[in-house]
């Protein structure tokens, strides 16, 4: 079973035996989120109020990669594809953005707004993640 919580973290328990596995660290805010992928059983998703999305490994507790949802936004909820091919993010905007697993550094869909801000930001000298 895996419990996001406040301090930012993933907790990793086992059900059969109720022990705590090991705890994930990453996020940099509270974890909202965590979905596992539907045809990969050692893959997961979590959500942040830091505005990341990450993908994980549960059998080695790392993170694999990470979705820079928007600038400014809290990544509150995911959801894979049935085929695993596509992650829908929703956010504290109110806003979906989707993107291709095969190249998780592009959000494809429901990203001008996102994509118009960090251009921004950019120009301004601010950081864009």
């Amino acid at each position: 079973m895996l419990v996001g919580n406040w301090h930012s973290n993933i907790e990793v328990f086992d059900v059969a035996t109720r022990e705590h596995i090991r705890t994930l660290e990453g996020h940099a805010a509270t974890v909202w989120g965590i979905q596992f992928h539907p045809t990969e059983p050692d893959i997961f998703a979590s959500c942040s109020s830091d505005g990341t999305v990450r993908l994980w490994s549960l059998a080695s507790g790392r993170d694999l990669a990470i979705l820079n949802f928007c600038p400014g936004e809290e990544a509150i909820a995911a959801s894979f594809s049935p085929d695993g091919r596509r992650i829908a993010v929703a956010g504290s905007d109110s806003e979906v953005r989707v993107w291709n697993m095969q190249y998780p550094d592009r959000c494809i869909e429901g990203n001008f707004d996102c994509q118009e801000r960090r251009a921004i930001l950019t120009r301004a000298g601010s950081p864009s993640d």
